[in-house]
């Protein structure tokens, strides 16, 4: 599963909580990836990072984002 929460600081504004469930190491990747208005795929640095520190106790996370940070 990935989840996430968008804070703001605005002021009236209500934080934004999301959850997704993946049926595979290479899904929980594939959630974390944006793709914006011009097509462009990309990673945010503090999705880079909760990945690289679940690979860091995950196996099969390691070798999925092996594969698609090197691709």
């Amino acid at each position: 599963m990935v989840a996430g929460i968008g804070r703001t600081e605005v002021p009236g504004e209500v934080d934004r909580c999301w959850a997704h469930i993946a049926e595979d190491a290479e899904g929980v990747v594939e959630l974390l990836y944006i793709v914006d208005a011009d097509s462009i795929r990309y990673m945010t640095n503090t999705a880079r990072s909760a990945l690289e520190q679940a690979a860091s106790v995950d196996d099969r996370i390691r070798e999925a984002f092996a594969v698609q940070y090197v691709a």
